[in-house]
């Protein structure tokens, strides 16, 4: 596990403790609201009687615990899906980024390649329907694929009466997309991680690529006013106590950010000095 796996592992833990957290708070306001419930024993409310008051008052803290468990519940299911969906995706933070991403294009050619040779199995034995047993298992013996397999795709093809084919035209292309995409993504992070670092220095700050870390960081020589901290905030930086400057992911919208902030203090927009 590299330094940047840990950290997501990180990250996995601290969201599942929140779920655990705001579970257990939804559980106790439920306990509370059923002790209440439980008191009022069905009773409906008594108009005139010197009990209404504290009856509608009874009701109302009901509501309002039904509420929290509501809420509670709602962001104990937010974290869990937070926790995840961590480490479906590549980040380009990965150091392992481009061996995972050749990984994850090996076998989508692969499934491609499956894709293609079930169109063309099932041309050969004649474009059988979904239902026709007989000629799906001419099927599997040609292309050597599972009845499992099989049955998912005869499955779909039920689903799409339109469907001409196991994987229509419009999914192969779709697919031939994604593998386009892979191999534009390859690329462009190897190119990246061979790029030196690149510095911009301007008057009282200094932009640093750092293709290595995969981060773009605009450091100032005096603490920046609150007026420039808000801007780079609303830039998407982040300040790094780790680097000592404000910093974020290394893109086009990145590099547009820094020098938008680079001009506003060229301007005299935003003042270098001044944040207490």
């Amino acid at each position: 596990m590299n330094s940047y796996e840990q950290k997501q592992e990180d990250r996995r833990t601290r969201y599942r403790e929140r779920a655990t957290k705001a579970a257990a708070a939804a559980a106790q306001f439920r306990d509370r609201a059923d002790a209440i419930a439980r008191c009022m024993n069905g009773q409906p409310i008594l108009i005139g009687h010197h009990s209404e008051k504290r009856h509608r008052a009874a009701i109302g803290r009901l509501d309002g615990l039904a509420r929290k468990v509501i809420a509670e519940r709602e962001k104990a299911a937010h974290y869990l899906r937070r926790a995840n969906s961590i480490g479906e995706s590549i980040s380009s933070d990965d150091p392992d980024a481009v061996a995972k991403l050749q990984s994850r294009l090996e076998d989508h050619e692969r499934a491609h390649g499956r894709m293609k040779v079930i169109n063309d199995c099932w041309r050969l034995a004649g474009k059988p329907g979904p239902d026709d047993n007989e000629g799906w298992q001419s099927i599997a013996k040609r292309c050597g694929e599972t009845g499992e397999m099989l049955g998912r795709v005869r499955a779909s093809m039920r689903t799409d009466p339109l469907s001409r084919a196991p994987f229509p035209p419009y999914a192969l292309q779709n697919s031939s997309a994604e593998g386009r995409r892979l191999k534009k993504r390859i690329a462009s992070l190897e190119a990246a991680r061979k790029a030196e670092h690149k510095e911009t220095r301007g008057a009282g700050y200094v932009i640093t690529e750092d293709p290595a870390a995969n981060r773009i960081r605009m450091s100032f020589n005096t603490k920046p006013s609150r007026e420039t901290c808000r801007a780079m905030r609303q830039g998407g930086f982040r300040f790094s106590r780790q680097s000592g400057a404000w910093q974020r992911q290394l893109n086009n919208a990145g590099r547009y950010a820094a020098q938008y902030i680079a001009e506003r203090i060229a301007r005299g927009e935003l003042e270098l000095g001044g944040a207490e």
